[in-house]
């Protein structure tokens, strides 16, 4: 869906809603919008990294400190790393599409034999032992973060599954309720919205939801105009 249907459908689930919103605050409903998004995204990553994930080739950067393969951008966490024709240091046996193992930064002298890197904040740097990579590139596998929507004509992440998409419409019009001071609908979109988050937490395996809503509990002023 498009960023203008979720926000039309979650002025629409309250007679008492702001309907001049959709004109006069669309930056701040955007901006919401994609941060509810992304909460979901980045929830995913830590119990289930593949479902929204991508493939990339990270160059090795000696201007880093310490140096390494950086986390790509939109990364939230990487959960696999190869080795590529380009990979330096490897054992004998060892070599293109080869599986890296990723290791603590304090672990990273447990002598393992087979290839590894240590994970450090977000890059990934040489153990030091031989026959591990030394530099040249690695195929790294991640968690990542959506693309955000630019405006209201914008698209929704394409990886988005659309069976969630009650979910984001109740959060935001929890979040329109909470802004606008019109507490029995606030109520009312939070508790929908922890069952949505309870169906999306089982789809992607999180055990039990932190925060079964995820939607915000704002106390100041309005919903500001542009």
């Amino acid at each position: 869906m498009l960023a203008v249907d979720y926000v039309v459908q979650a002025l629409a689930r309250s007679g008492a809603a702001r309907p001049d919103l959709l004109a006069t605050a669309q930056g701040e409903l955007l901006s919401e919008l994609n941060r509810l998004v992304e909460a979901a995204f980045v929830d995913a990553a830590q119990a289930n990294a593949p479902y929204f994930s991508a493939r990339t080739t990270v160059p090795y950067n000696v201007l880093l400190s310490p140096a390494g393969w950086a986390f790509p951008v939109d990364a939230v966490r990487v959960f696999r790393a190869e080795a590529t024709a380009l990979t330096t240091g490897l054992g004998v046996g060892f070599g293109d599409g080869d599986e890296i193992t990723l290791v603590p930064q304090h672990d990273r002298y447990l002598g393992l034999e087979a290839p590894a890197v240590a994970v450090l904040g977000r890059v990934l740097i040489p153990t030091g032992a031989t026959g591990h990579p030394t530099g040249g590139d690695l195929e790294v596998s991640y968690a990542r973060r959506p693309v955000a929507m630019a405006g209201l004509a914008s698209a929704i992440d394409a990886s988005w599954p659309a069976e969630h998409d009650e979910l984001l419409i109740v959060q935001l019009a929890h979040y329109l309720a909470v802004k606008d001071f019109r507490g029995e609908d606030a109520a009312t979109f939070e508790r929908a919205a922890g069952q949505m988050f309870a169906r999306f937490a089982a789809a992607v395996g999180l055990p039990v939801p932190a925060q079964a809503s995820r939607s915000p509990r704002p106390t100041g002023a309005r919903l500001q105009t542009e």
